[in-house]
């Protein structure tokens, strides 16, 4: 019967959970907080637990396999223009989204604490705080853009090892292939987590909470 429902296509259970949490919320009401709220809450911690070793291990990989072949600077160059524009797309469907959905409308009306204005940084201090004082911290705390700095130097510097780090540029493949194969294990339940944090929702606020 597991086997069957990982056969489904994952679009169709997500839509599913989705629909089931909003029944379950509804039925359990105030009890699905209680319920419902813990099993989504393991599914964020699980995704927020991979990412931190998916960003490190992927790019400093990708780079070591850049280094192999001919052109390598030139494929690395092109690999960097277009992470810039499809980070600048991602940007302006971000914004394009805020502005037809307006996120964040009717929370003033939710018993919410005090919320405290962010002080935003400017962009020099940006650029600074990318340089990680330490990267282990920095992969504990989820920090991404230290953690991409320091996984571009890390596959860079094994690069200009060659190979005297074959052993060291093979246990970062291999970690790769391990994270991306719990990664999957994480993104096939996303339905259940789907479920957990939508019924929590509609049974904390009511269904009225999911409407614009």
């Amino acid at each position: 019967m597991i086997r069957r429902f990982f056969e489904i296509a994952l679009w169709k259970r997500t839509a599913a959970g989705f629909v089931l949490g909003i029944i379950a919320g509804l039925i359990l009401r105030e009890h699905a907080v209680v319920w419902l709220k813990p099993i989504g809450d393991v599914y964020l911690n699980l995704i927020k637990m991979v990412v931190a070793p998916l960003v490190l291990f992927t790019i400093a990989s990708s780079i070591a396999k850049l280094g192999e072949g001919k052109g390598a600077a030139r494929l690395g160059v092109r690999t960097i223009v277009w992470f810039a524009i499809t980070s600048f797309l991602a940007v302006l469907v971000g914004f394009g989204f805020a502005h037809l959905i307006n996120p964040g409308v009717g929370l003033a009306d939710l018993p919410l604490g005090e919320v405290k204005a962010r002080e935003i940084p400017t962009p020099l201090q940006v650029l600074l705080s990318i340089v990680p004082t330490n990267p282990f911290a920095s992969l504990a705390e989820g920090k991404v853009l230290q953690i991409i700095f320091f996984s571009a130097l890390l596959g860079a510097a094994l690069v200009a090892l060659g190979d005297r780090a074959q052993t060291a540029r093979r246990l970062v493949d291999e970690g790769a292939a391990l994270i991306f194969r719990i990664t999957r294990w994480v993104i096939q339940l996303t339905p259940i987590g789907v479920f957990g944090l939508i019924g929590s929702v509609v049974g904390g606020y009511g269904w009225e909470a999911l409407l614009p």
